[in-house]
């Protein structure tokens, strides 16, 4: 008695990369990155302001609402 056959996969996979890209071709324009500025309150925006943080997200309307975590925006 030997070992099962090992089925041929690659349609398989073939299949499965090809969900993927169309997913990525389809959502990847609502895709933003957030950059936040930290500045001293009391104080007006300054182009040396440093970077807080940065983020992802996704915009969810059409006139740009976008959502993203709040770890992002705090």
């Amino acid at each position: 008695m030997g070992l099962p056959a090992i089925a041929d996969d690659s349609a398989l996979i073939d299949a499965y990369s090809e969900a993927v890209i169309h997913a990525v071709e389809v959502v990847s324009p609502a895709v933003v990155r957030i950059d936040g500025k930290r500045r001293q309150s009391g104080r007006r925006r300054r182009e040396d302001d440093s970077t807080a943080g940065s983020g992802s997200g996704f915009v969810i309307t059409p006139d740009g609402v976008v959502v993203t975590n709040s770890h992002v925006v705090s």
